[in-house]
């Protein structure tokens, strides 16, 4: 796997702090091999499906049937790890749990009998979304490290592809991760979040790492100009619309009808006379001194 310069959020070539590099080093460094690639459709062409580790990061950029055949591979028995998966994915996969809207950060304990989890620890997760069960099938699913009502991480049996014979390994996973900030470069070396991203992708001899490029026609879940803007800005702009409304409303005690006002003092009215031609005068205003003459 060549570095990378292009600073990528959870691209395993890049070393910027959003970046994957360290942990792609890591898992290297336990005997895996790792290759990246920008295309869904090259994980077509895996040898071995039942030894290799596939992670789709954003995998709401993949296409239907990039995502169709991840699911393959899942009941031949690859590990596919999704990486901050939406509702658009969830459902094109099947999967027997719905995704939930941002959720509060914290480190919690996994609370899950995963050997991934338990060896790791507390981590740091949240902040953004979970996952909670849903379907007949939800005892067969592993909920680790909740936070309020939801999962942040959680392990979804694949089920076993037609025709794969029982004696063969068992089914693989798919391993659906709501914040996967404990796996960058800035925030690997925090309470058990190295443990933990290493457990999860060196299952296999082999791992995958997908990255799908941003904007492309088939995704499952296109987005427009407004879907890219951070999160914050929705906010801002409603901040400003309420103090655009509050301001209007306190400039607006001023207007209404003229409303006749005993003078503080007397005006001489030559003065006056005297007052308002000089105004006439300054403005060239000829017409309307002659028609008030």
């Amino acid at each position: 796997m060549s570095a990378s310069s292009n600073g990528r959020p959870l691209d395993p070539g890049s070393a910027d702090p959003d970046g994957t590099m360290a942990l792609a080093r890591l898992v290297r460094a336990h005997g895996v091999t790792v290759t990246a690639t920008n295309d869904p459709a090259e994980t077509a062409n895996e040898p071995d499906p039942a030894d290799v580790t596939i992670v789709l990061a954003h995998p709401q950029r993949a296409s239907r049937q990039a995502l169709d055949r991840l699911a393959q591979l899942a009941g031949q028995g690859s590990d596919v790890v999704l990486l901050e998966p939406d509702a658009t994915v969830v459902d094109a996969l099947g999967l027997p749990v719905t995704v939930t809207g941002r959720v509060p950060s914290g480190t919690p304990s996994p609370q899950c009998q995963l050997s991934e989890a338990t060896t790791a620890g507390a981590v740091t997760l949240g902040g953004r979304s979970a996952f909670r069960a849903t379907g007949p099938d939800a005892a067969e699913l592993t909920m680790c490290y909740p936070v309020e009502s939801a999962s942040v991480l959680v392990v979804v049996p694949a089920p076993r592809a037609p025709g794969r014979p029982r004696e063969a390994a068992g089914p693989g996973r798919f391993v659906l991760i709501g914040n996967a900030g404990f796996m960058t470069n800035d925030r690997l070396d925090e309470q058990g979040s190295a443990a933990l991203a290493i457990g999860l992708l060196n299952r296999h001899r082999t791992l995958s790492w997908v990255t799908p490029q941003l904007g492309a026609p088939d995704a499952v879940a296109r987005r427009g100009l407004l879907d890219l803007l951070p999160d914050r800005v929705p906010l801002a702009c409603l901040q400003l619309g309420l103090a655009a409304v509050v301001l209007a409303l306190w400039r607006g005690r001023r207007l209404g009808p003229p409303v006749p006002e005993p003078l503080p003092v007397v005006v001489r009215a030559a003065e006056t006379v005297e007052g308002r031609g000089r105004l006439y005068a300054a403005a060239q205003a000829r017409d309307l001194a002659a028609a008030v003459l």
